[in-house]
């Protein structure tokens, strides 16, 4: 991110505003952006509704399908940071969700869907137990 901000490919104010980067005198404050960081993670888990974890998986062998997700050896998938399970080999899902307006995806949406379309558009986060 430091490499990002000094060659002007984000802004200072979306380091802030999208990632939880807390800047100070031009360099990045690690505990004040550990701190951020936290802070919205409890805003994510406060506002979400979220089912009982299902434990943590050995990811030493689990496929990596994304940046965030695996599938470990004995199925469901599973957080590819921190191992929380989410999913039963079943598919049953065991994330927190929340749903709310738009805006709510971040500082960048400044559309107001009704403008476009009748129905109405929900945003739908879903966030791993544990992160």
């Amino acid at each position: 991110m430091a490499r990002d901000l000094r060659e002007a490919k984000i802004t200072p104010d979306a380091a802030e505003s999208v990632y939880g980067i807390v800047l100070a005198g031009g360099t990045v404050d690690e505990a004040a952006t550990t701190a951020e960081r936290a802070r919205r993670r409890d805003t994510r888990r406060d506002r979400s509704q979220a089912p009982a974890s299902l434990g943590k998986t050995d990811l030493t062998s689990a496929r990596r399908l994304d940046d965030n997700l695996v599938e470990p050896a004995d199925g469901g998938l599973a957080c590819g940071h921190c191992g929380e399970r989410l999913s039963t080999a079943a598919g049953d899902p065991a994330v927190a969700v929340h749903e709310g307006p738009p805006s709510d995806a971040g500082p960048q949406i400044i559309a107001d869907a009704a403008d476009y379309i009748d129905a109405r558009v929900v945003f739908r986060q879903y966030c791993c137990l544990s992160c």
